[in-house]
């Protein structure tokens, strides 16, 4: 036992000291910085970084370095042994091109995290330019996958746009159309030949930008299956109900039935959630028994009929056409909503069958919740245990370096599987270990305790990012709690965090801090109701307000089907689902 104790003083002295090493670093004292390093022992889990560190500091100190380079030769199987070689790489790109290739060849992309790999292309693109070899397929790996990076991708394509197909330039404003940088999007457009694709890709690209003038002259330059095309977009992005309506009268008149369902199933919806009904039924109309989307037709004549009170006829409509239906257990519980005041018997019995659904449904634990039954079936994993030194790098690297540790952990995963990590980096196995039907304990981990221990927080953490503080959302919601930057200044202000920059909202701990404190705004609004607060920390305050003012809400289900935002609907029942998987999980009720 004294043996396994001095171990572990030891490993936290080392650690200690690498930390301050690399504290001296981040403050630009280089040269105490190297000395520290330089004294860090082989046997240290992290003394690849230590030679990583004295790298830089050699660099930045006019020193030669190259005693480092058959030391970390030893390390091929570390993350940090091609960020090493990427930066050197980096470094001779212009006075020494063909050494700079050399070191390029030695990284192994795997080991990258996803925001340097367009600089890991770029780096290549210009090395082979310094060496006077054709960069063409560079750049074109580079335009075609990178088109949105801002310093290394899109200047690439700017630079050798008449070097692309056709084709190519559409893939390039696909991807970026996809990053939602419809900007820069429209900026290629001269760069594409007159034709009706390209007309369509201007309508589209205006309508994503709000500049609905410009998008209806490319419209006007439309014909035949293109203009129709056209048309449906722009009902779905102007945002103006009057033009969504006339601009649907003119797409009657294309013989294109399914942009015509598909057109009047997103009105049908619309019209419904502004209690405008008779808009309702008459783009109800328009989806036939045969359409994709008459489940959907079927679902808001229920809903319309339930809310007016008149549920009898809406059960029977459900009933009628069960077989229409994916969502089964909604279809179910739904059901009992709507007898379960005049015929009780049936009630229980279609509650019954929603509970016996094995599935990780929100309506299936509501059913199982109702009739007093265990909410969820486990699944026992009896995984591998993993001893390497790796590993051990890992976990000392964590607490001093997240990030660093994470691509580390996310590397040794790629090359051993998903259960080597789940002891040192629960987090990162989480996604991989879901399952649909049964509850995986691995899958909800709580891997910041010393940040938060509540499992509603997990439960927003796990459906916003999946424990991915890296991530950045279409809306630019960054990191673990998917925080808008917007909402964060307004955050920084309420705590008066003078200090605070949006770039700290990848840093799990300020993250963190800021998600629980806005859960405990909303949960002080709407007085602890936690179905309240996950929908308005998805759709905003207004939209619960604006919910609750417009219908007589009874139950929460009425409730979460009434939200007028289908991603907030599924959200709502996803954290709920989450919620319980971790109370049951972490034994709090």
């Amino acid at each position: 036992m004294k043996k396994i104790i001095l171990a572990f003083i030891l490993l936290f002295n080392i650690s200690f000291a690498f930390e301050q090493c690399l504290k001296l670093f981040k403050n630009e004292e280089f040269l105490k910085a190297q000395q520290c390093f330089s004294q860090v022992k082989y046997t240290d889990p992290l003394y690849p970084y230590a030679l990583y560190y004295l790298l830089k500091t050699k660099v930045y100190t006019g020193e030669n370095y190259a005693d480092l380079l058959p030391q970390m030769e030893k390390f091929k199987n570390t993350a940090v042994y091609s960020y090493f070689y990427l930066y050197l790489a980096s470094i001779n790109r212009y006075k020494n091109p063909q050494l700079a290739f050399e070191y390029w060849s030695k990284i192994d992309k795997d080991a990258l995290f996803k925001d340097d790999i367009p600089f890991y292309y770029y780096l290549k693109y210009r090395i082979d330019k310094a060496l006077k070899v054709d960069p063409i397929e560079d750049a074109k790996d580079i335009s075609l996958y990178f088109p949105y990076d801002r310093f290394y991708g899109y200047p690439v394509v700017f630079e050798n746009i008449n070097s692309l197909s056709e084709n190519e330039k559409f893939n390039v404003l696909d991807r970026l159309a996809a990053k939602r940088m419809f900007t820069k999007a429209i900026y290629l457009l001269p760069y594409i030949k007159d034709g009706q694709k390209k007309y369509l890709y201007s309508a589209v690209l205006y309508m994503k930008n709000r500049k609905y003038t410009q998008a209806e002259y490319f419209i006007s330059l439309l014909e035949g299956k293109y203009r129709a095309s056209a048309i449906y977009s722009y009902i779905f992005f102007q945002r103006k109900m009057s033009e969504k309506k006339r601009y649907f009268k003119e797409l009657l008149k294309y013989n294109d039935k399914k942009l015509v369902q598909k057109a009047a199933n997103y009105l049908m919806k619309k019209s419904f959630y502004r209690q405008n009904y008779k808009d309702f039924f008459y783009y109800a109309q328009f989806i036939p028994r045969k359409s994709g989307y008459y489940s959907n037709r079927l679902w808001f004549l229920f809903l319309y009929y339930y809310i007016h009170g008149k549920k009898y006829k809406a059960a029977k409509i459900l009933e009628k056409n069960t077989r229409y239906f994916s969502e089964k257990p909604k279809i179910y519980y739904w059901l009992y909503l709507s007898y379960k005041d005049t015929n009780r018997a049936k009630a229980y019995k279609y509650l019954r069958k929603a509970a016996g659904i094995k599935l990780l449904d929100f309506y299936v634990i509501r059913a199982r919740e109702k009739l007093g039954l265990p909410l969820f079936e486990g699944k026992p994993m009896f995984l591998k245990f993993y001893q390497n030194k790796n590993l051990d790098m890992i976990a000392k690297l964590k607490p001093i370096d997240y990030k660093a540790a994470y691509i580390e952990a996310r590397y040794f995963m790629k090359k051993h599987g998903v259960e080597s990590i789940v002891n040192v980096f629960p987090e990162l196995a989480a996604r991989k270990l879901a399952d649909k039907k049964y509850l995986v304990r691995y899958s909800y981990p709580k891997p910041f305790t010393q940040y938060t221990k509540d499992n509603f927080v997990y439960a927003i953490m796990r459906q916003e990012s999946f424990f991915d503080p890296y991530v950045i959302s279409f809306a630019n919601a960054v990191g673990l709690m998917q925080i808008i930057p917007s909402t964060a200044k307004w955050i920084a202000k309420q705590k008066k965090d003078k200090n605070f920059d949006v770039v700290q909202l990848f840093i799990p701990q300020k993250n963190i801090d800021y998600g629980v404190w806005y859960i405990n705004y909303l949960k002080n609004i709407f007085k602890d109701n936690l179905f309240y607060v996950a929908a308005a920390y998805n759709g905003g305050e207004g939209t619960v307000r604006r919910t609750l003012k417009r219908y007589k809400i009874r139950n929460i289900e009425e409730f979460i089907e009434l939200l007028p935002y289908r991603e907030t609907r599924y959200y709502v029942k996803y954290v709920y689902r989450h919620f319980q998987a971790y109370n049951t999980l972490y034994r709090k009720k």
